[in-house]
């Protein structure tokens, strides 16, 4: 699929493998971008993939020795995506980093709610993302949730609300069970999961089901 996209877009034969995956289909986030692509017919573009290891005062030197003639130098140097960042306090003083630790890695209860966090709600949680849905439903479904679950407290019927702990492990667990059915566990290298392979980011189901609960 991906060599007959590069094929259908123009793009020039000596950049196939540079973007071909090697990886399985869904491993790291699907983009289709014919327009970036189309570019690189453009004999002013030139794509190569090596390290920066020195700047001179014109030049770009990378780890194969090569330079670069360079009048302005953009960097996109990432960001963390490996874990998740709450500046917060449970129960007895517990922050999300040890509620997490005992888990197994970044977690909360469809993407939520975290036992000993009452009255907390995260909207971009944990697993509640995907490489190939709108990310904009899923921040809908789990705000649509929250507002229901967080009903009465906004009505002044309760003074607590809090996931059971219970609830939570078996949800997790769910959610570990099956990205490790998937692909995400079969040698699948990505800001998906962490080191020891547990799988923080990715909502393992169809989308839909979720809306309802």
């Amino acid at each position: 699929m991906a060599k007959k996209n590069l094929k259908s877009c123009g793009v020039p034969e000596k950049y196939h493998s540079l973007l071909t995956p090697t990886y399985t289909p869904g491993c790291k986030r699907i983009i289709f971008a014919p327009e970036y692509l189309q570019c690189l017919q453009n004999p002013k573009l030139g794509l190569v993939q090596d390290e920066i290891v020195a700047l001179n005062a014109d030049k770009v030197v990378t780890a194969s020795g090569k330079q670069y003639p360079c009048d302005v130098l953009i960097l996109c140097h990432g960001f963390k995506a490996e874990t998740f960042y709450y500046p917060l306090k449970g129960r007895h003083g517990i922050t999300p980093a040890e509620h997490w630790d005992v888990a197994g890695g970044p977690s909360c209860y469809k993407g939520c709610a975290m036992n000993g966090f009452p009255n907390f709600f995260s909207i971009r949680g944990p697993n509640v993302s995907s490489g190939h849905q709108s990310l904009i439903y899923f921040i809908e479904s789990t705000t649509a949730l929250i507002l229901k679950v967080a009903g009465p407290l906004i009505r002044g019927e309760l003074d607590v609300v809090e996931v059971e702990s219970e609830a939570e492990q078996s949800y997790v667990r769910r959610v570990q069970a099956a990205c490790k059915r998937g692909f995400w566990g079969r040698d699948c290298h990505t800001f998906y999961l962490t080191k020891d392979g547990w799988n923080h980011t990715v909502y393992p189901w169809s989308s839909r089901p979720r809306a309802t609960g």
